[in-house]
């Protein structure tokens, strides 16, 4: 199951496409910085306001529960493997 399938299982198609978003820009994030970020540096990185940024976490919180920064390692392993930028092909990587 993909990052874009899992979250529109979870959260439907509009709000699982928008938090399989997030999911990318938040495992994008941790490869460049080579940990889970914050909260607020996740946000300082995407140029987004800190509430915003915590709306974004909320939002993955609901798909992966409490393993979520798990799931955002993994990902980010994958992306600095396979050296991805964009956020549509990180959508599009196997979670689980």
């Amino acid at each position: 199951m993909t990052v874009l399938e899992a979250c529109v299982r979870a959260s439907g198609m509009r709000r699982g496409g928008l938090t399989a978003s997030f999911v990318a820009q938040w495992a994008i994030t941790a490869a460049e910085l080579g940990h889970v970020p914050t909260t607020v540096e996740y946000g300082e990185w995407w140029y987004i306001d800190e509430r915003t940024g915590w709306r974004h976490r909320a939002a993955i919180r609901d798909v992966f529960g409490d393993n979520w920064q798990e799931v955002i390692e993994m990902v980010a392993a994958d992306i600095k493997r396979r050296r991805l930028r964009s956020p549509r092909d990180v959508m599009r990587l196997a979670v689980v």
